[in-house]
């Protein structure tokens, strides 16, 4: 017995010292990295990928040296040096939850965090002074984000399909907001746009859902085409003045907006601009408007129209079987046959193709008619004598009977 425990104490001895003398086994680790076309290095360590050096982040395709790493990367940390954020670097990191660009960065590229869809935060330096098309697309995680005061233009598409964004502040810097930018932002309920904006694209606000208010500044020229097409639950909007023209299916179907009022400024309404409106009743047109396309206010069943004897809005609301309420008597200046704030030649154009009988003549037999009016400049119906009235008014000649 006691020969036996001997023999027992001894293997485990014997087991107890080969155990000692093999290697501590250590945390598994994985990394990897490289340096980038433009010297910038680049190291991606249990999903922390970070960028340093000084200079550019390339543009990339599908070549991205991480690519086949990126769903696991849920942290990147962009070193202070680098001034570029390349096309599509950090496209399809889908586990990145947040990320912070130094101020060194002065441009976000295409598509840079596109399909980043566990992102929910992102601080953007102040040196930023774009954001290239498609920047944040489908980054349906973001709730909310402010662009710094050295932003200038936001792109095409910048943050399209942020379904979960709910705020979003724009300083005064930016002039230019792109096609689809905040296109399919559902929980977008509200924005303003500051003065400093001149150009706002197409399809900008398309099917923000959740929207129920904007602010347009007077600095925007026009309604660009589907810009806030599908927003249904936009009741009301106020188009400032100096808007001149309201795009192709602009408003189209908001259904709960029920009243829109258009300033003076406004000289064109585009075909489809309020289909499917379902609820307006109400849309007062200034005599300015000479142009009211197809289909404007298709399906708009309680729909009124405001304006005035005369105008273009009242010979449109006749013409399609509108209700037409007279706000007065059309307003005219003598020669200003196009409503235009200066006489011009193709005032006078337009006597001429009137007295050719061309339909396309704004003039019409309509003799309380605004165009009507303004053409007759010498006597009681449109001639030959007042288009050139009009031209001796732009040549200066002071026996002209157009006021200045």
């Amino acid at each position: 017995m006691k020969r036996t425990m001997n023999r027992v104490v001894s293997v485990v001895l014997a087991v107890a010292m080969i155990v000692a003398m093999l290697p501590v086994a250590e945390v598994a680790t994985s990394a990897e990295g490289g340096t980038l076309s433009t010297g910038l290095t680049w190291d991606l360590t249990d999903g922390i990928l970070t960028i340093s050096g000084n200079g550019e982040i390339p543009d990339f395709l599908d070549d991205v040296p991480w690519r086949s790493n990126r769903t696991s990367v849920h942290t990147v940390v962009i070193k202070s040096g680098v001034t570029i954020i390349g096309r599509y670097a950090f496209y399809g990191c889908t586990s990145l939850t947040s990320i912070t660009i130094p101020d060194s960065v002065t441009s976000i590229g295409w598509a840079a965090f596109g399909s980043c869809t566990g992102l929910t935060s992102i601080t953007i330096g102040n040196s930023v002074e774009s954001i290239g098309g498609s920047a944040f697309y489908n980054c349906s995680s973001l709730t909310e984000i402010t662009i710094p005061d050295s932003v200038t233009w936001i792109g095409w598409e910048a943050f399209r399909g942020c379904t979960g964004l709910t705020e979003i502040t724009i300083p005064d810097s930016v002039t230019s907001i792109g096609d689809w930018a905040f296109g399919y932002c559902s929980s977008l309920t509200e924005i303003t746009i500051p003065n400093s904006v001149t150009s706002i694209g197409v399809l900008a606000f398309l099917n923000c859902t959740g929207l129920t208010q904007i602010t347009i500044p007077n600095s925007v020229t026009s309604i660009a085409d589907e810009m806030f097409y599908g927003c249904i639950s936009l009741a009301s909007i106020i188009i400032p003045d100096g808007v001149t023209s309201i795009g192709w299916s602009a408003f189209a179907n908001c259904s709960s907006l029920t009243s829109i009022t258009f300033p003076d400024s406004v000289t064109s309404i585009g075909d489809y601009a309020f289909e499917h409106c379902t609820g307006l009743t109400s849309i007062t047109i200034p005599d300015s408007v000479t142009s009211i396309g197809y289909g404007a206010f298709e399906d708009c069943d309680d729909v009124t129209i405001f304006g005035y004897t005369g105008s273009y809005a009242e010979q449109y609301a006749s013409y399609r079987g509108i209700p037409f309420i007279a706000l007065g008597q059309v307003s005219f200046v003598l020669g200003r046959v196009l409503g235009n704030p200066t006489v011009g030649v193709a005032d006078a154009v337009h006597i001429f193709m009137y007295l050719a009988k061309m339909k396309s003549s704004i003039i019409n037999i309509d003799t309380t008619g605004r165009a009507y009016k303004a053409a007759c400049i010498v006597g009681d119906k449109p001639s030959v004598a007042d288009a050139v009235q009009i031209f001796m008014f732009l040549a200066k000649m002071p026996s002209s009977k157009v006021p200045k």
